[in-house]
């Protein structure tokens, strides 16, 4: 379950890919700042999703064996005591909370939170988000019985029974105790809840129940199918892509771009630059979070992509991008993008960030813009893997995952910007496979995630080519050079985009 859609994939015992099917849901933008989804459109797209994955395979449901789970992280819904919504699930890129991360930053500066949690105070995590939900619909907060991530919203519609979450989401969250692997008293405190008010936290293979009969039927299995518990999507496609030993890294742009480097212990930087997560038990992931493949969307839907021929699906529109892209050099004859749709969060957490094209002439077609996006999420990904190699030291192998690795020349661009040797994993769905190779060690099929590992296939190396990178390599300083000078103005637009809100709020109230 994506930010924007989710996909259901069947694998067999040797984890190859036997089925799949893919749906879409919206992401609501109702106010500035906010990103949100229906849950109950979420579930029943999940659900229909799933069966027409099984319809299209076209085996006994007595062949399945399990089900493994992989959510979007970051996310935040309130349900009352029958598991029943009491609000929109607020999405991983919504930042309406920023004045309480700030209010938090103040008041708790010394609580040390970033130490135990492995995570930074920032409008992204639970905190400031729950905050929110309880200073400004403090009605709602009172009948919330559980807060859940969407994964586990669906989880437990899934096999019933008590809530539960599992290490890789409750790390993610700003409110778990990364050396404890439990929930931090302090940071719940800080949040304003109960630890009572959150799920039990278990490890990825731990199996959650058997599928309810009701839920059984809605997707075409039989009751008591095994449900594991799985994960957050982003650490789950380090494991489906192979990338589980100490010193390996993956690069992963979807919705959003993602480095995570394994672990053997937690890693913390003192400027807090980085997160810190829990993968299981023994293996944590050091990670750097940014916009990714939702600002290339942006730009597609902006500017071409109403009206348009040739570009209904996913895969024409980057057929059509990568076409206009490879039509210009590298570079874009000077034109560069600055990300920062929806705020940058590593390595400098500036939420009031906003996005910019830095030097349009008249010259510059869709090509040159289409080009400067690529390239302008590359040099970010740079900024955030320099931040990473500095704390978990240097990666020894690197894979590429996500969507953006169907553009055969964005692929080459973020090879080129990073100048290092590259793996393409052969498996494309790796959080799903991730959330399978989590269900099979539950099931004993596999003694250890190495087992694992010796089954993903890696389909091609990506090799940086050597004059491309010395321009990039340039053009690297120069996009440092104008995120710098592009910090003094952020902030001032922020508030004049939230004022001018305001003011048609109260005009449309009087008329």
């Amino acid at each position: 379950m994506g930010t924007s859609g989710c996909r259901a994939v069947l694998f067999g015992e040797d984890f190859s890919v036997r089925e799949k099917a893919a749906s879409s849901y919206p992401l609501l933008v109702r106010q500035p700042q906010w990103a949100e989804q229906e849950a109950g459109r979420v579930l029943s797209v999940t659900l229909r999703t799933i069966r027409q994955c099984l319809g299209k395979a076209a085996i006994p449901p007595h062949e399945v064996l399990a089900i493994g789970l992989s959510g979007v992280l970051y996310t935040v819904l309130a349900v009352d005591g029958q598991g029943r919504p009491l609000l929109p699930v607020i999405q991983w890129c919504d930042n309406r909370a920023g004045a309480q991360a700030d209010r938090i930053e103040k008041a708790h500066r010394e609580a040390n939170l970033y130490q135990r949690t492995g995570c930074r105070n920032n409008s992204m995590y639970l905190p400031a988000k729950i905050l929110w939900i309880k200073e400004e619909l403090p009605l709602l907060f009172e009948k919330t019985y559980k807060f859940l991530s969407l994964k586990d919203y669906v989880a437990h519609y899934l096999a019933g029974g008590p809530y539960r979450t599992d290490f890789i989401l409750a790390s993610a969250s700003g409110l778990f105790n990364i050396h404890e692997l439990k929930w931090d008293p302090e940071a719940c405190k800080i949040a304003g809840l109960a630890e009572g008010r959150l799920p039990e936290a278990v490890p990825p293979q731990a199996l959650l129940g058997g599928i309810r009969r009701e839920a059984a039927k809605a997707i075409g299995l039989l009751e008591g199918t095994p449900l594991f518990a799985g994960g957050g999507d982003g650490p789950l496609s380090n494991v489906g892509a192979g990338v589980i030993a100490p010193g390996q890294l993956n690069l992963s742009i979807g919705s959003g771009g993602i480095l995570r480097m394994i672990l053997d212990r937690p890693r913390l930087c003192p400027a807090q630059r980085t997160w810190c997560y829990v993968l299981k038990e023994d293996l944590w992931v050091l990670g750097g979070v940014n916009n990714g493949g939702m600002v290339l969307q942006w730009f597609w839907d902006s500017f071409w992509g109403r009206g348009l021929k040739g570009g209904r699906t996913r895969a024409d529109r980057f057929r059509l991008l990568d076409q206009w892209a490879a039509s210009v050099p590298a570079g874009a004859e000077g034109l560069i993008f600055l990300p920062y749709l929806t705020g940058e969060r590593s390595p400098n957490w500036r939420r009031e960030a906003r996005a910019s094209f830095v030097g349009i002439g008249s010259h510059h077609h869709r090509g040159h813009f289409a080009r400067a996006v690529m390239e302008g999420l590359g040099f970010q990904m740079r900024r955030v893997f320099e931040a990473m190699e500095e704390i978990g030291g240097r990666a020894e192998e690197i894979r590429f995952t996500g969507g953006f690795v169907r553009s055969c020349l964005w692929r080459q661009i973020m090879c080129d910007i990073l100048g290092r040797e590259v793996m393409l994993p052969q498996a494309t769905e790796t959080s799903a496979l991730g959330a399978a190779v989590m269900a099979g060690l539950g099931l004993g099929m596999i003694s250890d995630l190495m087992a694992a590992r010796e089954r993903i296939q890696v389909a091609a190396v990506l090799r940086p080519r050597e004059e491309t990178g010395c321009q990039y390599r340039a053009l690297y300083s120069l996009f440092r050079d104008l995120y710098q000078d592009a910090v003094r103005g952020w902030e001032s637009l922020q508030q004049l985009a939230l004022q001018g809100h305001t003011t048609e709020a109260k005009q449309g109230g009087a008329r």
